[in-house]
């Protein structure tokens, strides 16, 4: 269910409402001479492309274009009202969840607004020949199944070791059982190294099990953060509790190809 939040800026113009979408396709942001003399915005609907209408004026002064990718979606808008009425807004900065953004003013040219929470997923506010005001339409997007790129997911687990690393979340080991007696033991404890690609949404399996290589004991509770050794970034892992309720003292790197 989408949430409404409230217009913010002027009090004059007409009220417009674009009302709530599937999400943004494109925004048109048109410059007037001190000001932002209109805004229109294109809206997905299943694969329907609904066009709004222009609210404020187009000028001879330019307009700009911001597309948003399909495999993305709007989450914040960032405005800024005029100093002296607050009457119009001078300036407008839209940002994508994977952090596009369009062009716009660095400094702060006026009295700052934003509008976030969610998806973004319409738009609502008033204008004349130019902008007063904005507001937009928000929901919650479901989480993204995630799924295995030769493995499935790393079953479910706490306290393990983890560090992001350039655009992969690197894990290891952790306990999927909890000591019944409130962790006076270990509980029951498991090992492997697992990534994932933040981009691809695609989990990887660190060490290759059945390989020639020296692998961690499982554990939990490691000291853990990124690191680069021999120019190679990862996961750098110190420590940590074993199944017997013993401690480690070694140091173990996992490093990431592509980071």
């Amino acid at each position: 269910m989408a949430q409404k939040l409230e217009a913010k800026g002027g009090k004059k113009g007409g009220v417009w409402d674009d009302g709530v979408h599937d999400g943004i396709r494109k925004i048109y942001v048109g410059q007037g001479q001190d000001c932002i003399a209109f805004v229109k915005f294109e809206y997905v609907d299943g694969s329907e492309v609904v066009v709004g209408n222009e609210h404020g004026k187009k000028t001879l002064l330019g307009t700009e274009e911001f597309e948003v990718d399909a495999d993305d979606y709007l989450i914040y808008v960032e405005a800024f009202r005029d100093k002296a009425t607050e009457e119009t807004i001078v300036d407008l900065k839209f940002e994508t969840y994977k952090g596009k953004t369009n062009k716009h003013i660095e400094t702060s040219p006026g009295v700052k607004f934003v509008l976030h929470g969610g998806k973004i997923i319409g738009f609502h506010g008033r204008s004349s020949d130019v902008l007063h005001s904005l507001g937009a339409y928000v929901t919650f997007p479901s989480t993204p199944k995630l799924q295995g790129k030769w493995i499935k997911k790393p079953s479910a687990r706490s306290v393990f070791a983890s560090a992001v690393v350039g655009k992969h979340i690197v894990i290891f080991g952790g306990e999927v059982a909890m000591d019944p007696q409130a962790h006076v033991g270990p509980g029951q404890l498991i090992g492997g190294t697992f990534a994932l690609d933040t981009e691809t949404l695609k989990w990887e399996r660190l060490d290759k099990l059945g390989e020639d290589e020296e692998t961690p004991d499982i554990r939990g509770w490691s000291a853990s953060t990124s690191g680069t050794i021999d120019g190679k970034k990862g996961l750098v892992m110190h420590g940590g509790k074993a199944q017997t309720n013993g401690r480690f003292d070694d140091l173990f790197f996992y490093g990431i190809e592509s980071a």
